[in-house]
């Protein structure tokens, strides 16, 4: 079994397709009996996909398949923590994943892994760059879903350590309070040459989102004197003189989490506007198709909802079911993420309340048949979505 990173796992929606079981197990449990709770859950997680693949395989081949899975949830150690574990496995592969986002308890077996939870994990554990500016130097930190790595650390001349100082002395110790030193600062954009240039070539590498912390007037003066174009407007204002790491990067997570949760309404709110000048959908049959043509650019799909069905990838066509019958379905909004990551778009999943117009699939696409591009296009005929789904509940 290969333990993975989330950002590790996310490539999985390049696998071949085959017969592929994707399990997710609930572990944030209270109480003394936690653990038992998780892995009572799990073994009834096993026994619906025995179902499932029961009813596509023979009893020789669905042994072969399941034999290796049986086995590591057999040896699997669970303890109670924040989110839960996901497992992916094939004939070739068994993967776990550690998640730390919200988890609820499901099994999917179909023809790729299932990966829209993984998907929502990852857009709240995104990479990004802390610039921690102190009296005497300034560092920056990449911070990623598994942890932190200091990428640097550029130290002051005397004339502009004290200029920081004392601009670190006016917040008195109050994070997002600090009034003072703009008068002294009016000039201090032009210091920060020698930290721009330093920075230079860590964020040419990665367009993560940068967020500054230490006092306000510092946030306006590195801004102004910056090229980078990622700079959150969100960020740490105070005093950090004295906060270690750990509790610099707890903090700055926080604020993070504000700055992703911002973004959702923005994604919900693009597309509406890309609906004024009809580029977009929310039939899935038309989504579809356009998933095939590496015609989406965003597609917007609710975490909490399921739509079982087939997935012609090379063309689009699609068939919805009523419910999921064997190993050959899947849910087509997790699908219809994965082929238009595949052809480089970009996914946003969302909980249902706050899908645009309350639908469970959305897509801003790259081009309409009004802007053909020189690419077939299917006419957008209807903006309404479908039915049925399934929900969790």
């Amino acid at each position: 079994m290969k333990e993975m990173t989330i950002n590790e796992a996310v490539k999985l929606v390049n696998t071949k397709e085959a017969t592929s079981i994707s399990l997710y197990l609930k572990t944030d449990y209270a109480g003394r009996d936690a653990a038992t709770k998780a892995k009572g859950n799990m073994m009834r997680l096993y026994k619906t996909v025995e179902d499932i693949i029961g009813r596509s395989f023979d009893v020789a081949s669905k042994n072969r398949l399941l034999a290796p899975l049986k086995r590591t949830l057999d040896n699997l150690r669970i303890t109670q923590s924040k989110g839960g574990i996901a497992i992916y496995h094939n004939e070739d592969f068994t993967g776990i994943v550690r998640i730390t986002t919200k988890v609820s308890d499901l099994v999917v077996a179909a023809q790729s892994f299932h990966l829209k939870p993984i998907l929502r994990s990852l857009q709240y554990h995104r990479n990004y760059y802390l610039l921690a500016l102190r009296s005497r130097c300034a560092d920056l930190f990449l911070v990623t879903p598994d942890g932190y790595t200091k990428l640097d650390r550029v130290e002051w001349d005397s004339s502009v350590g004290s200029q920081l100082s004392e601009a670190a002395k006016g917040a008195q110790g109050k994070l997002f309070k600090n009034r003072r030193g703009k008068n002294l600062l009016k000039s201090t954009g032009k210091n920060f040459a020698p930290l721009n240039q330093a920075l230079k070539g860590h964020l040419e590498q990665k367009q993560f989102p940068l967020m500054i912390s230490g006092p306000s007037d510092l946030h306006e003066a590195f801004r102004s004197s910056s090229g980078y174009s990622y700079i959150m407007q969100q960020g740490l204002e105070g005093d950090i003189e004295y906060l270690d790491e750990k509790a610099l990067l707890g903090l700055s997570g926080q604020v993070f989490e504000q700055f992703l949760l911002e973004n959702d309404r923005h994604a919900a709110a693009n597309f509406l506007e890309a609906s004024h000048f009809g580029n977009a959908s929310t039939n899935i049959a038309e989504i579809a198709v356009a998933a095939a043509r590496g015609q989406i650019k965003s597609l917007l799909i609710a975490e909490d909802t399921h739509v079982w069905g087939l997935l012609d990838r090379t063309n689009g066509a699609i068939e919805i079911l009523s419910e999921k019958d064997d190993a050959t379905s899947d849910d087509l909004l997790d699908d219809l993420a994965e082929l238009t990551l595949q052809k480089g778009g970009g996914v946003t999943v969302l909980p249902s309340a706050q899908m645009p117009n309350g639908v469970s699939i959305a897509a801003i696409l790259r081009w309409s048949d009004s802007t053909n591009c020189d690419h077939a296009f299917v006419p957008l005929r209807s903006r309404n979505h479908f039915s049925p789904v399934v929900n969790d509940g």
